[in-house]
């Protein structure tokens, strides 16, 4: 038996620290072993609450006998303390011979939005750093009267192919944030993009006054005023499906996720198989651009948002923060786009996509000379459409939502040595 436990407690405050949602492992290509798990340092702390230092963590043990190495921080994780359903992280390693081979992913459900989403991150070089943490699901925006939907239980795998598929509990169509159906989502870029999500759940579960209740003992004892005092309630389980999930690829590459729900009254566990339809690609620039998102900073000069037309005029500039000089071409390529408010799409993308993958062309920012090392370039102004744009959301209260637009781009360009 090893300790993974005394490699972190030099991070956490003495005698408070605890390993918390512990996950599964996968064996390395090198013969190890990887496994990912979550360390709190105050359970009793409030859910959001920094003192908790709630993080998920992926920690190495060697093909031979030794002690456990390149532990790595994936991701801050805000664990929802107020459902039993989310507490398990998965991992899965990618064994095909895709592009993508040795890629290392990690799923989980995270309340830092305000409500339980699926998050993912992934790993190029075996867990010795991961992706920053991005949102896997594509539950309605916040704009949406279903806005508070927990969602619950992700579950992963990797076919032959290279083939990354997610699926979750899903509750999106119960207002009461109750009844919830099986959804999935698969990525065949690596993690980089996902698609729309599908139902594979036939029927879900329905909490309607009809199904079957499994009681518990919560306490049969003498009270502290000398009565016999006996508590029933209801299973901790009673409206999610536990810890119950679970997801494997077949030889041929359909999937096959594993869940509980009480379409018949009681829970049971149902399985369905799920073919993914399209190639493993991974993004490729053209020969004569790179990946310089680490070395040009946006500077977003200028703002406008027409009220009759919902069309988002932004102007901005980029700044080489690197060494290189960047020449002729520069194209930027959507990683994520969401609003708070509406539907958000791109305006003028160059390959006629107006979500994620969509290209913009920015070289006219450079008007066909080089842009050189700490210098900005002129401006270029790109164009976004807010279907439906609206910030007052009715709930409890009238709310205000502030958020207009969220991009996240990546940048190509041609460079200079």
């Amino acid at each position: 038996m090893v300790n993974i436990f005394e490699r972190l407690e030099s991070g956490f405050s003495e005698g408070t620290a605890y390993i918390y949602g512990m996950g599964n492992g996968v064996s390395l290509p090198d013969g190890g072993v990887g496994v990912i798990f979550g360390a709190v340092n105050d359970r009793t702390a409030p859910v959001k609450s920094k003192s908790q230092q709630r993080n998920l963590f992926f920690a190495k043990y060697p093909s031979q006998a030794g002690s456990w190495t390149d532990i790595q921080k994936i991701s801050q994780w805000v664990k929802d303390t107020a459902s039993t359903g989310t507490g398990i992280p998965q991992m899965a390693i990618d064994r095909s011979t895709s592009p993508f081979k040795n890629n290392l992913y990690a799923v989980w459900a995270d309340r830092r939005s305000g409500r339980v989403r699926i998050m993912m991150s992934y790993s190029r070089n075996l867990g010795m750093t991961w992706s920053q943490a991005e949102e896997v699901d594509d539950s309605p925006s916040l704009s949406d009267p279903n806005q508070h939907a927990d969602l619950a239980n992700p579950a992963l795998a990797v076919n032959g192919f290279g083939v990354v598929a997610v699926s979750w509990l899903d509750r999106r169509r119960d207002s009461r944030n109750l009844d919830w159906d099986y959804r999935i989502a698969v990525s065949l870029d690596g993690g980089e993009t996902f698609s729309k999500s599908v139902v594979v759940s036939s029927a879900g579960s329905h909490f309607g006054g009809n199904e079957e209740w499994n009681l518990n003992v919560g306490r049969a004892e003498r009270s502290e005023t000398g009565d016999i005092q006996i508590d029933l309630r209801l299973d901790g389980f009673f409206d999610n499906s536990g810890h119950t999930v679970g997801m494997t690829a077949d030889g041929e590459g359909a999937f096959h996720p594993f869940w509980a729900d009480n379409r018949t009254g009681r829970p049971q566990i149902w399985t369905t198989t799920v073919q993914a339809e399209g190639n493993v690609r991974s993004f490729d620039p053209g020969a004569d651009l790179q990946d310089m998102s680490d070395s040009l900073k946006v500077e977003v000069s200028d703002q406008q948002f027409d009220r009759k037309t919902n069309v988002l005029n932004i102007a901005l500039r980029l700044r080489n923060t690197g060494q290189r000089r960047i020449r002729r071409k520069v194209v930027a390529r959507v990683r994520s786009i969401s609003s708070q408010i509406g539907n958000p799409a791109v305006l003028d993308s160059i390959n006629g996509l107006q979500g994620i993958n969509a290209l913009i062309d920015l070289s006219d920012v450079l008007d066909g000379e080089a842009l050189e090392p700490n210098q900005v370039s002129k401006e270029k102004r790109i164009r976004f459409q807010i279907d439906r744009a609206n910030p007052f959301v009715a709930d409890d209260a009238l709310l205000l939502k502030y958020g207009v637009l969220m991009l996240r781009l990546r940048l190509y360009a041609a460079v200079s040595p």
